[in-house]
């Protein structure tokens, strides 16, 4: 839960999942920031649950969501720096903040596999469980 209000702190705003299914109905969150009593409410109500990070312009973020190790050599290839990389069960997350303007969730490329998480989207947080027992972590 520390990480959770981790990142709260960061200026990320996060919301409780059950697997990838958003618990609440965040639409009514737009532009406001998650608080620690929020989580802290949303954990007695909904455990055990995951949390995701609210991506878009009212969030300031994109996330590109590299699928496997040929996505995470692309990506590399293209990209120098970012503010945050979680490691998934498959690949990596790679946060980057919003440039402002509208960009859409959806697949961005099929060979490598990558999707990115932007306006309207969701990201599981670091700290959440896959089903498959594997633990979203932040990559050192």
């Amino acid at each position: 839960m520390s990480l959770i209000f981790d990142l709260l702190d960061a200026g990320y705003s996060v919301i409780p999942t059950k697997g990838k299914i958003p618990l609440i109905k965040y639409a009514e969150l737009r532009g406001q920031r998650t608080t620690h009593d929020q989580v802290k409410a949303w954990w007695q109500q909904f455990k055990p649950c995951n949390f995701a990070i609210l991506t878009g312009v009212e969030h300031g973020l994109v996330v590109l969501d590299a699928d496997d190790a040929n996505a995470i050599d692309f990506i590399k290839s293209v990209v120098h720096a970012t503010p945050m990389r979680v490691l998934t069960r498959r690949g990596c997350h790679y946060y980057f903040r919003h440039p402002g303007f509208r960009v859409s969730s959806r697949r961005v490329m099929d060979d490598p596999p990558i999707d990115i998480k932007a306006d309207g989207g969701i990201v599981t947080a670091p700290g959440s469980t896959h089903e498959s027992g594997f633990i979203y972590r932040l990559d050192d």
